[in-house]
């Protein structure tokens, strides 16, 4: 099974690479009615950049983003040939190979098929956000599947989540308020914030028109699945059709957004400039709104957050903001939160440890499995956080040798970060250490501003990272 698993995802990697084309350029310009919605790649592309922005913030080292657009054909079948999308694929830069693949394509009517008997299956939706559909894909390389695959994996799934904002892809609830059609037999709905998940039965059921079933959730998308007794399982995109308000609107969004994305470019590594930049961006934000027939509080709420993952910053950004107008002389904290941060005590270990330089990797290899065992030992707890003080309701508390575990394997990944999986066991080998895998619990620290009690500083509970695999 694994083995027909691999000759399928080599046979994707093969098609991928000799039927898409490289398009970073002249992508705008590139609009193609097809029914409702438009196969316009404007917001693709904006969200392909964003995506690259992102990665290059976390993973700039070792990965990057480049976008290709390819026929629909490629990956839906014939029934749909000659509807253009684009693919963000994930990129290794010390294997110059293409690890992962994001098909995205625009609100739009679209229709395939999933047969059985096929050896390849379209990809699924991971989710749909008020401007494009993101599909799950990955396309491996099966010679990196136990290198790169599991080495960024959990980091790109982290990256993207963010970047869409995981809460689209949270259920509102499985029905619908408007009644169904009839002689629509219907096996379950689910609704999303922009999109709702249809299926239904072939056998009896007359399949109403899109605009039937558009009106079901207004200004959502409508994925219908239709199951046979039989034969292929048929899936139709509906697109809803958008007032000249709307697309007026959507219009004068993509165009802030993209002038933001446009000046984020410099400011990749710069958290302070991209927040300054958010709120530049979100005072004309707040002019559009005002300015357009659509404004209303929820919106703008939720537009505020597509600003700020765009931009890959996170919610507290919005609260800091409120904070300051409450309490002008309150000082942010802009830099990292660290282990010393949370626990100080622990700063006469942590200034013995040796740098994060390649000649000390032996040292810190050896510390790590030394740490390991003694958290093995004398592992954390939960305990009963103080909510009001921004504690999680069951807070972990790590112990000290997991927090030294943290910092040791840290420093480790932070000279891994610099060279292939392939260079780092060469290294290891250099220096007289022989190791299949190697990984450790990362402790990611957290603080919250109470106004008028102080700041305080949490702990995660530690997540098995590997920097070896």
């Amino acid at each position: 099974m694994l083995c027909k698993k691999l000759m399928v995802i080599l046979a994707l990697v093969l098609l991928f690479a000799c039927k898409t084309t490289q398009t970073d350029n002249n992508i705008d310009n590139n609009q193609l009615s097809y029914g409702g919605g438009s196969a316009s790649l404007h917001w693709p592309v904006l969200f392909a950049e964003a995506l690259r922005q992102a990665v290059e913030i976390e993973m700039g080292k070792k990965l990057e983003v480049i976008t290709a657009q390819a026929d629909s054909g490629l990956l839906w079948g014939e029934e749909v040939l000659g509807t253009p999308f684009l693919i963000a694929y994930i990129k290794d830069k010390s294997q110059a190979k293409n690890i992962f693949a994001i098909p995205i394509l625009g609100w739009r009517d679209f229709i395939y098929s999933i047969n059985p008997e096929m050896s390849l299956f379209p990809p699924d939706i991971l989710t749909i956000n008020a401007h494009v559909m993101v599909f799950s894909l990955e396309i491996i390389d099966p010679a990196l599947i136990n290198e790169s695959y599991h080495l960024y994996r959990k980091e790109i799934s982290h990256i993207v989540w963010k970047l869409l904002n995981v809460d689209n892809r949270k259920s509102i609830r499985d029905f619908l308020y408007t009644p169904m059609p009839a002689h629509l037999q219907v096996t379950s709905v689910t609704e999303y914030n922009y999109y709702v998940e249809l299926n239904v039965a072939q056998p009896g059921s007359r399949i109403p028109e899109n605009e039937i079933l558009s009106s079901l959730a207004p200004g959502k998308m409508i994925v219908l699945t239709i199951i046979t007794d039989w034969g292929p399982i048929h899936v139709r995109l509906i697109a809803p059709e958008k007032s000249s308000a709307e697309q007026d609107l959507d219009q004068k969004l993509y165009n802030l957004y993209k002038q933001t994305l446009e000046q984020a470019k410099s400011t990749i590594k710069n958290q302070v400039a991209r927040r300054q930049l958010f709120f530049k961006a979100k005072d004309k934000l707040e002019q559009i709104l005002k300015d357009s027939p659509l404004f209303a509080d929820e919106l703008y709420n939720s537009l505020q957050l597509e600003l700020l993952s765009l931009l890959y910053l996170d919610e507290w950004v919005l609260r800091e903001e409120e904070t300051l107008e409450v309490f002008p002389d309150y000082e942010p904290k802009f830099s990292e939160d660290t282990v010393l941060d949370y626990r100080s005590a622990l700063y006469s270990q942590i200034h013995e440890l040796p740098e994060a330089v390649s000649q000390n990797l032996k040292a810190l290899v050896n510390l790590l499995t030394e740490y390991k065992k003694r958290a093995l030992n004398n592992p954390g707890r939960f305990e009963e956080g103080q909510v009001m003080l921004g504690a999680d309701m069951n807070q972990y508390v790590p112990s000290d040798e997991e927090c030294m575990e943290s910092e040791i394997g840290d420093r480790i990944a932070a000279i891994a970060a610099e060279m292939s999986p392939q260079e780092l066991r060469s290294l290891l080998k250099q220096q007289g250490i022989e190791i299949s895998q190697m990984s450790y619990g990362k402790i990611n620290y957290r603080h919250v501003d109470v106004m008028g009690s102080g700041r305080f500083f949490y702990a995660d509970e530690p997540v098995e990272v590997y920097i070896l695999k």
